[in-house]
C-alpha cells in the first residue's frame, strides 16, 4: 500500500496496527506466529496486511518485467495485462477494501476521507429523507468526529455538485438492504469500469497498458481511491465521455451512424461537470473534439 503522511493520515488512520490485529477478518488472514515474527512493525504503513500487499505488488511488478523480457507476442501482452491487473489489485483495490473493513469495525469517521465518503454518505441520507443537502448542516453527522477539534471541515456546507450523491443513492439503498455500505464501493466500481474504457482510447497493446497503468497507479489517483476522495468519480465520467466519442468516430469511419454515441459522450461529460467543478476546465478542450 502506498505510504501516506501528514494530517490526513493522523486523522483517518489513528490506530491501524491495533485495528488490523483485532479485526475479525483482517486479523485472521495471517497466523499469530506470523504476526509475532514481524516484531514491532515499521516503518509506515506499519501493519502486516499492508506489508504483505506491498510484497505482492512488488512480486507482480517483477513478473510484469519478466514477461516483457522473456515472452513473445501474443503471449507477452496477455500475461503483462494479467500482471498489471494484479498490481492494480494489490496496490489499489485491496488496500481500499482493507480500509473499508477497518472503517466498518472502527466507526464511520475513521479510515476514510471526510468529504468524499463521510459527507457524501450524509448527503445521500438527507436526499432520501427529503432534505436539501445544500441547506442542511453536518454537525450531527460523523463529519463532526473526523480529524481534530481545531481542524473540522465543511460542517456547514456540502462543497460538491449533486451528481455524486444522486448517482450513489441507489447503491446506498442496496447497501442498506444488505446491511453494509461504504461510498468507496461506488468509487471502486467506477474505477474498475473506467480502466477498460480508457484502454479503448489508445492504439496498440503497449500504449493501452501504459494508459491503464498511468490512470490506475499514479500516486494521486491511487490514494484518492484508497481513502475515498471523489476525483475518481469525475474522472470516470470524463473517460466514459472520451470512450463514447472515440466509438462514434470509429463508427463514422466504418460508414455507420455514430450520432447516438456522440450524444452519450456529451451526456457523460455533462455528468462529469455535474460532479465536480474540476471537470469544467476541460470543457473548452472537449468542445474542440
Amino acid at each position: 500500500m502506498l505510504q501516506v503522511v501528514g494530517l490526513a493520515e493522523q486523522a483517518a488512520l489513528p490506530h491501524r496496527l491495533q485495528d488490523v490485529l483485532r479485526h475479525p477478518i483482517l486479523g485472521s488472514l495471517l497466523p499469530q506466529a506470523g504476526y509475532a515474527a514481524m516484531g514491532e512493525v515499521g516503518p509506515r504503513p506499519g501493519e502486516p496486511i499492508g506489508l504483505l500487499l506491498n510484497a505482492l505488488t512488488l512480486g507482480a511488478l517483477i513478473a510484469y518485467a519478466l514477461f516483457d523480457l522473456a515472452l513473445t507476442e501474443p503471449r507477452r501482452t496477455r500475461w503483462k495485462a494479467w500482471a498489471l491487473a494484479a498490481i492494480i489489485a494489490t496496490a489499489v483495490v485491496l488496500p481500499t477494501v482493507k480500509l473499508i473493513l477497518l472503517r466498518e469495525g472502527s466507526g464511520p469517521a475513521s479510515y476514510t476521507h471526510d468529504g468524499g465518503v463521510i459527507q457524501t454518505e450524509a448527503t445521500i441520507q438527507y436526499l432520501l429523507a427529503g432534505k436539501n443537502p445544500y441547506t442542511e448542516d453536518y454537525v450531527d453527522t460523523p463529519m463532526a468526529e473526523w480529524g481534530f477539534s481545531e481542524y473540522r471541515t465543511a460542517l456547514y456546507h456540502y462543497p460538491y455538485l449533486p451528481w455524486t450523491f444522486i448517482f450513489s443513492a441507489p447503491f446506498y439503498l442496496l447497501g442498506q438492504a444488505v446491511g453494509f455500505y461504504d461510498q468507496r464501493i461506488v468509487y471502486l466500481l467506477l474505477f474498475a469500469t473506467m480502466l477498460p474504457a480508457a484502454a479503448k482510447l489508445a492504439e496498440g497493446a503497449a500504449f493501452r497498458l501504459a494508459l491503464v497503468a498511468v490512470l490506475a497507479l499514479n500516486p494521486i489517483m491511487a490514494l484518492d481511491v484508497i481513502f475515498g476522495q471523489n476525483d475518481v468519480f469525475v474522472l470516470a465520467w470524463i473517460v466514459f465521455a472520451l470512450a463514447a466519442w472515440r466509438t462514434a468516430l470509429q463508427r463514422r469511419s466504418a460508414g455507420q451512424d455514430g450520432g447516438r454515441w456522440l450524444a452519450l459522450s456529451a451526456l457523460c461529460f455533462g455528468l462529469a461537470c455535474a460532479s465536480k467543478p474540476t471537470a469544467w476546465f476541460l470543457a473548452p478542450f472537449y468542445g474542440l473534439l
